[in-house]
């Protein structure tokens, strides 16, 4: 049996998560460089996808100080090599 407070990190153990966790710093700068360009835009919604682990990075600018942004992680997880 899993104890109560290890119960919330076996998520962190799914293939794709854990390579989203991998690259994480890289989607950040890739989302930041995202935001500036929908600021320069004036607004919208724009996704990308990392190279490395095939997740799906999301970002939508609503207006001066509101915006999302959002890591998808890979369907099906991560084809090994």
């Amino acid at each position: 049996m899993v104890p109560w407070f290890a119960r919330g990190m076996y998520y962190q153990m799914e293939p794709g998560v854990l390579a989203m966790q991998k690259c994480s710093i890289d989607h950040h700068k890739k989302m930041d460089e995202i935001l500036a360009e929908l600021i320069l835009a004036h607004g919208g919604t724009k996704s990308s996808q990392c190279e490395n682990c095939g997740s799906s990075l999301i970002v939508t600018w609503y207006g001066v100080d509101r915006w999302e942004m959002r890591e998808l992680p890979p369907r099906g997880g991560i084809e090994r090599k």
